[in-house]
């Protein structure tokens, strides 16, 4: 009984369940020795199909960076096993500047506060006073009508190489797009990434509501308290930082053949709008992808 028991230990250990879950310990541990706050497996809904779904690594770090700005950062990651497989990049990028995903609620000004007027109109609040706070919100948010508050907090993720073409083989086969672990790991990354964004407009909406309801009881002034709410909402964002972490080989095709990379930053090219990247990293090396984070500390530190 106790072999058999044993025999049973060490299948187990080897494992794809046992081995997902040690890569992504991994992971967790870099990031907590590092003072991000991580979470091991969260769940999210999925914006599209409204069923919950789950993320392998979760960290975030936040700042308070001036009394009138704060911000997190919040880290995505995915990690895939894919032993057997090996992942070939090409078409190597010239030094570009990426933007990390944000969210605030200034960036409703490209659509002319589109989502804050659905907001206010679904709470029954007057055409009148809607334009009245749209107004005063927007001159919070860019004080002298053409540049943002913000202007100066915008997140550029740190510099590594970038590709635009990649392969996921084993030698034998070669996956195509829709069987690619990669591009179904940036498919829930998508999705996990439009979650956010949707908890972050649930959010303000919330207040919104609140803010009507308790009107009803009392008799502050309901525009100005929508618009100090939503004032305080503009003084943070919310920014997002997706990377996939698997143990295959990296490979990057060049003039003298192939050559192994340590990490490296996947342009998904669009047609049209825009376009979609992630950071891949081989787990032997997620310390050193990690020490990269120091950059968004000195950032932080420099803001005037």
């Amino acid at each position: 009984m106790i072999e058999d028991k044993n025999q049973l230990i060490n299948k187990l250990f080897k494992s794809s369940a046992v081995n997902s879950i040690i890569l992504e310990r991994k992971v967790f541990e870099s990031l907590s020795e590092r003072k991000w706050q991580v979470s091991h497996s969260p769940y999210y809904i999925d914006f599209d199909s409204k069923k919950h779904q789950e993320i392998d690594v979760v960290a975030s770090k936040y700042w308070n960076v001036k009394d009138d700005f704060s911000c997190r950062v919040n880290l995505l990651i995915e990690c895939k096993s894919l032993k057997d497989y090996h992942i070939i990049v090409d078409n190597k990028r010239n030094s570009k500047r990426y933007e990390l995903k944000d969210f605030w609620i200034g960036n409703d000004n490209i659509f002319h506060y589109q989502k804050i007027r659905k907001l206010l109109k679904k709470a029954k609040i007057s055409e009148n006073d809607i334009n009245t706070i749209i107004k005063k919100l927007d001159l919070y948010c860019s004080p002298d009508g053409i540049v943002y508050r913000n202007a100066n907090y915008i997140f550029n993720a740190f510099k590594i190489d970038a590709y635009n073409v990649f392969r996921e083989t084993n030698i034998a086969n070669t996956k195509d797009i829709d069987n690619s672990v990669i591009w179904k790991c940036q498919q829930s990354l998508s999705s996990c990434i439009s979650s956010i964004e949707e908890m972050f407009w649930a959010d303000i909406d919330y207040s919104i509501k609140r803010i009507k309801n308790d009107s009803l009881f009392n008799s502050s002034n309901l525009v100005e308290e929508i618009v100090c709410d939503l004032i305080d909402d503009a003084k943070h964002k919310e920014i997002v930082h997706p990377v996939i972490v698997v143990e295959s080989n990296l490979w990057e095709l060049n003039s003298d053949g192939l050559g192994k990379l340590n990490y490296f930053r996947l342009c998904f090219q669009q047609l049209r709008d825009t376009e979609l990247w992630v950071d891949i990293v081989h787990v032997d090396h997620l310390d050193e992808y990690f020490e990269n984070l120091k950059i968004y500390d000195d950032f932080i530190k420099n803001i005037k």
